[in-house]
């Protein structure tokens, strides 16, 4: 498999322009001006590339996408009612 080289793309949180060169379905490189070797090229134009949006299981309340944790301060939800029982 030869790879991929993404030209030209904004790599998320990366800070400016950068080509990413793919292996084997992983980010081999990235960075400024890499050649392609045997790989095949894609210009992106410019364009976001993020990582694959495949979280299955996820806390919004926990995660702050990739900002640290902080605990939930919001209080309990919900209170057990002693009938219920």
């Amino acid at each position: 498999m030869p790879g991929l080289l993404l030209r030209d793309g904004r790599p998320w949180r990366a800070g400016g322009p950068a080509d990413l060169l793919l292996r084997d379905g992983v980010v081999a490189k990235i960075g400024p001006g890499l050649g392609p070797g045997d790989a095949d090229v894609l210009d992106l134009g410019g364009r976001l590339v993020l990582p694959g949006l495949v979280e299955a299981h996820c806390h919004l309340d926990k995660t702050l996408f990739g900002g640290p944790w902080r605990p939930h301060s919001a209080g309990p939800a919900r209170s057990v009612c002693s009938s219920w029982s």
